[in-house]
């Protein structure tokens, strides 16, 4: 019997290569069932390049490479601005394999610290699993109907139905100027809200730290994915979590350490 692969999808240019390897690393290290993931890193740069490199990493996990294309050139020069790979979802069709049937997408400023099994034998009714994006902390009694595209599981067959790529395309031509106000105006109303423990992003953080674990951690006081959000990168020693990224980035995680940096963002 055929195992269903649980794939997860990431993009870089030759500039960001390092940081998608430690992205891949924390993937590597952290997952339950390696053999059962497979990682695909689209890629816009000398493919057998990363190919080698991901070939360093002693794992059952399967680690691919897709060429990163540039279908979107002729956009307009005020969406250009943004770097080639952040269109990668607007082309997920091209990269991901032919079996695919769920797709966790990251964004490569994200680090994978526990297991993430759940995001994949979930229940979806909907194209994407996301979490909220976090400016309706600031405001008790205003929800804000938005998310953040750096973590997203995607129902690969309802992805394909709805025709997302398409209706992405459009508002991108038309000169819309961000690729995730693109996605939420296409997914506003086909999406589900998951954990923040799924996406937590210290950066920005506009409510206390208890605030912030009843709302939207729901007791889960696990986390799972640390997205490096916003200006204030570790790699530029700045932000939150800057020892848990050098972690990764030296290839010497010690969990015991993981644990107490990620408890101390929690409340007691």
């Amino acid at each position: 019997m055929t195992t269903t692969k649980r794939d997860i999808l990431l993009a870089c240019d030759p500039q960001a290569f390092w940081c998608a390897i430690n992205t891949v690393y924390s993937i590597v290290l952290n997952v339950k069932n390696p053999e059962l993931y497979r990682v695909t890193l689209v890629y816009h740069g000398n493919v057998a390049d990363a190919e080698r490199k991901l070939a360093e990493f002693d794992t059952p996990m399967e680690l691919r490479v897709s060429k990163g294309l540039n279908t979107f050139a002729h956009i307009p020069a005020c969406v250009r601005r943004l770097t080639t790979p952040t269109f990668t979802r607007l082309e997920l069709s091209k990269h991901v394999p032919a079996d695919c049937t769920r797709v966790l997408y990251l964004d490569i400023d994200t680090l994978v610290v526990n297991d993430i099994d759940e995001l994949f034998t979930m229940p979806m009714e909907t194209t994407v699993a996301v979490v909220r994006s976090r400016s309706h902390l600031n405001h008790p009694n205003i929800v804000h109907n938005v998310f953040n595209a750096g973590v997203m599981v995607i129902d690969y067959a309802r992805w394909l139905a709805t025709n997302v790529e398409a209706e992405y395309a459009k508002f991108m031509t038309a000169g819309v100027r961000s690729d995730e106000v693109t996605l939420n105006k296409v997914l506003n109303k086909d999406k589900t809200y998951i954990s923040c423990a799924y996406n937590y992003r210290q950066c920005g953080l506009w409510c206390t730290l208890s605030e912030f674990a009843e709302r939207e951690l729901g007791g889960q006081q696990t986390i799972r994915i640390v997205h490096f959000q916003g200006r204030h990168k570790p790699w530029h020693n700045a932000g939150e979590l800057v020892d848990l990224w050098r972690m990764y980035n030296d290839r010497n995680v010690n969990y015991e350490r993981q644990d107490e940096l990620l408890a101390a963002t929690l409340p007691a």
